[in-house]
Order: C-alpha cells, then structure tokens, then sequence
C-alpha cells in the first residue's frame, strides 16, 4: 500500500492489520466520509459556496479489558500507524472496562432507505439557483421584512464503514438535502424573526414556498408580544418545542448515566416517573425517520424499545459499557464516532400521541401560556432536573390565542413536570425528523415575566 490510502476499506485494512499484530484482546474501528456542497445567500446573491469533504478514522483497542482511543483525519499509512500505536499506549493509562464485543448476527429488520440517489446530480448550481427563488420568494410576502440574516441550502452525503475484530461489520449511507430561511420583521420599533428550516434525504427539502410562508408567518404572528404577569400558569409547548425539551432531558434514561450518579431517575425502574399519558419509544427501524438504522456505532443490532409506558419507567437505553455493568443485554444504543469514546443516545425519539387537537388543548384551562420559541439553554440540566429559559408563545384565552408573548422565562423541575402532564395533542411537528414529539399541556411551571 502507498502512503496514501484511498478509500475507507483499504484503511479499515490496514487498521485492522495493525491491530491483528499488536496482539489485542479486540478492537472496533470506525471510518466516515462526508461531502457535502453549500451556498450561503445574502444581498440578492450567492455570498458563500462551501465545498467540504472529511474523512474520519477511529479505533478502539483493548489490552488486558483496558481500553485506548485514537483517530486520524488523513488516510495515509503513516497517519494510521500512529493512530493505532496511540490508542496502543491509551490502553496502559486507561481503567479495564470488560466489555464483551458483538460477534456478527443478523438484524431483525429490513434496511432503512437514508440515501437518495438524486442527491448525486444536486450541485451548487442548483442550490444556488434555489437560494435566489426562496430570496424572491420571501421578499414578496412582507413589506415589513428589514433583513434576512440566513437563507441557503446544502446538500450531504454521509458514508460510515465498521469492523470490528469478531467479524462484524457493515455500512450505512445516507443523504440529506437542507435549506432554511431566517427573516428579521419590524414593526413599530419592535423586531421579531421568524426560522423555517427543511431537512429530507433528497430534493424535496428545496421547497421555496413552504419556507417562505412559514418563516415570515412565524416572525410576524410574534410582533406586538409583551410579557405576562409572573405566576404558576398552565404550558402548552408546541410539538416542536416539546421534541427539544424531551431531547434535552433524554441523557437521564440512558444506563450509563444512572450508572455514574447522573439521572435523578437512577433506582426507579417500575416506578411512575411520569404521567400515564407519557408514552416514550425509541424505534431504529422506522423506514420514514432520519434516526433509523439496523446497527448501533457498536456494531449492536438495534431494536425497539419502550424506555417509559403510560407513565412507568421500563427500560434504560444500553450501550456495551452499561449492558456489562449491570449484566444486562444491549439495546443497540451505543453512540460513537470516530474519536472519542462511546456513548448512549436515541436514535428514533418518540412520544405516542394522544388523541386531542391543539385546539382541544388550548380550551382546557381559561388562561395559559402557549410556547412556540426557547430561547437558549443554558438554565436547563438533565442532571439536576431544573428547567430554566426564556421562550415566546401566545397568551390563551377561553381556548383562543389572545395575543403574542414574549420577555418571559418559564422555569420548574422538569421531573415534577412530567408528572403532571394532562393533556397530549394528536400531530408531530415534523414526518422525517428523528425526535417525534406530539404538543405537550403541562399543568403548571412557574412563570416570570
């Protein structure tokens, strides 16, 4: 082999060689490959193309149940020789972890269709030619529009490789195609702006007027907001900002945070943690979400789960490190990417819906606050379960949405909240997203204004 290594099998070889010849009790390796092709729109005209290709190499290699990490951006021999030395050495500093790595089997379901083959031929001509159709587009429907701080599109193409020493391994490729529009609207000396961004894995994210209607409809519904009175209110959080919120708190149901002292909802397994309306799963093998896959970044077959049903906490979400703590079977939730250890993470986040419109929500209470936008995160903990943030929503009342909000911060302890759910709507935000979270009513959290 010349110095430079050309493609991610013949350095997963050559990973693997090495590694053979160092005598380790087992490795992983994992190779990615991203392409990726933008244009950024700003003046009338394309300000930025961006052209992007990474390479990724990673492995992990156990000496004596110890093991050690490395990785390499370049694929040429001399690159992947120290890498592997170094995650070599990592394993004399490391503490045994005795996990036992998957052996090859079979998944349990078809694979799922990320990549589309038209994304292939989509090039910056193309996205640029969008970009300008959107800029004209959104120009037209607001006289009231003063800048528009981010409008582009870009196109991915996504390839990962595994192997691991027993024999297991597998690709995935996926390709997404992403155009988002953000428009800043004044009136009367006040400014709101309104975002629509469109993720799918072909063309048909490049739909100027969906993008164009809903990012100026979002930033007009929310001029002439002003704040509340401070108090307990009753929150209806719009599905997609219940899809955040629940992403934020996700790490307090993997095993290996309980595991470390870090989930409050560490012991509790068959417990109610939340209210019987709460449904959570996390299924890898839907065909229409963006999460699906058949094998983890472990090389773990995947498969449905229900970490909470109707309210009772069920199940965790494994990775090799916490099945092997515990002694229990992994569920295929191991997350890695090339450097860096594994992890834990959901692939296809979802809550069952309920079976009430946003409408119905909206008449339970005579006055509550409804959510449409966060602003930051940086007062929320998984951790700790405190929750803390600005947002701008609507005022509610008798079931009908008074007038915009914003200058307000909604703050509780987020696994108090879970508890008093009451009511959960009947629609997803988004049908390819992989976090798919109905509107969420919650009882009450405090209110300041």
């Amino acid at each position: 082999m010349s110095d430079e290594t050309t493609t991610m099998e013949s350095a997963a070889e050559l990973l693997a060689s090495l590694a053979r010849g160092l005598g380790a009790d087992g490795w992983d390796l994992v190779c990615t490959r991203t392409d990726s092709e933008g244009v950024d729109f700003a003046g009338g005209k394309a300000d930025q193309l961006r052209l992007q290709n990474d390479r990724g190499l990673g492995i992990r290699i156990f000496r004596d149940g110890r093991p050690g990490y490395a990785s390499t951006g370049r694929l040429t021999r001399p690159a992947i020789e120290r890498m592997v030395r170094d995650a070599w050495d990592h394993t004399f500093l490391a503490d045994p972890m005795p996990v036992e790595l998957p052996k090859p089997e079979a998944p349990s379901a078809p694979e799922p269709v990320l990549a589309d083959p038209a994304v292939e031929s989509l090039g910056l001509p193309e996205l640029e030619k969008f970009s300008a159709a959107l800029d004209r587009r959104v120009r037209e429907l607001s006289d009231e529009i003063e800048e528009i701080p981010e409008l582009g599109a870009e196109k991915t193409l996504f390839r990962s490789l595994f192997l691991n020493s027993n024999g297991v391994t597998f690709s995935r490729r996926v390709t997404t195609v992403a155009a988002g529009l953000g428009v800043v609207l004044s009136r009367n000396g006040q400014t709101k702006m309104g975002v629509r961004t469109l993720v799918r894995r072909g063309p048909e994210a490049l739909d100027a007027e969906l993008l164009a209607v809903e990012s100026v409809e979002r930033g007009r519904s929310l001029l002439g907001a002003k704040p509340v009175e401070s108090g307990e209110w009753p929150i209806l959080f719009e599905n997609r900002i219940a899809g955040a919120l629940m992403g934020m708190y996700g790490s307090s149901l993997h095993a290996l945070a309980a595991q470390k002292g870090q989930s409050r909802l560490a012991g509790k397994t068959g417990e109610r943690i939340a209210s019987e309306l709460l449904t959570l799963r996390d299924d890898p093998h839907r065909m229409d979400l963006s999460g699906s896959r058949l094998f983890d970044s472990e090389g773990v077959p995947t498969r449905p789960i229900v970490p909470i049903e109707k309210g009772i906490l069920k199940e965790w979400l494994h990775c090799l490190e916490s099945a092997a703590r515990e002694g229990a079977r992994p569920t295929g939730n191991g997350s890695r990417g090339c450097s860096g250890a594994a992890g834990t993470s959901f692939r296809n986040l979802i809550v069952d819906r309920g079976s009430e419109t946003r409408a119905q929500l909206m008449a339970r209470h005579p006055r509550m606050l409804f959510v449409t936008k966060l602003e930051g995160a940086t007062g929320c903990s998984a951790l700790s379960g405190e929750l803390s943030i600005g947002v701008q929503g609507f005022l509610v009342e008798g079931g009908e949405i008074v007038r915009p909000v914003d200058q307000v911060t909604v703050s509780g302890d987020w696994f108090r909240m879970l508890r008093e759910i009451e009511g959960v709507g009947d629609s997803y935000a988004d049908p390819y997203a992989s976090t798919q979270v109905p509107d969420l009513l919650f009882e009450r959290a405090k209110v300041s204004g």
